[in-house]
């Protein structure tokens, strides 16, 4: 840490492509098409091991968090969203 509180975007919402819960960890496709990585510690309102791929959550990814590997800090289930997560190229 540099001493810098970290701000955050607001939430995002988008649907869990990916859940490894023996590692702890998963990824989610947000509505914006980018790809967010998320770990067991960040789940709040539920738990990690009940969360399944095609989940719909809403998320927080930190500002500066853009790069190839963004990484989300809070990540809740939500109820079902009308989104189809297809990854665009």
């Amino acid at each position: 840490m540099d001493g810098e509180p970290k701000t955050d975007e607001g939430h995002v919402q988008g649907k869990i492509v990916e859940i490894d819960h023996e590692r702890g960890c998963g990824r989610i496709l947000a509505t914006d098409h980018r790809l967010i990585s998320f770990h067991r510690t960040a789940v709040v309102d539920g738990a990690f091991e009940d969360l399944k791929t095609k989940d719909s959550v809403a998320l927080v990814v930190p500002v500066g968090e853009r790069g190839t590997n963004p990484r989300a800090t809070r990540v809740r289930a939500v109820g079902t969203l009308d989104y189809d997560p297809k990854i665009r190229v």
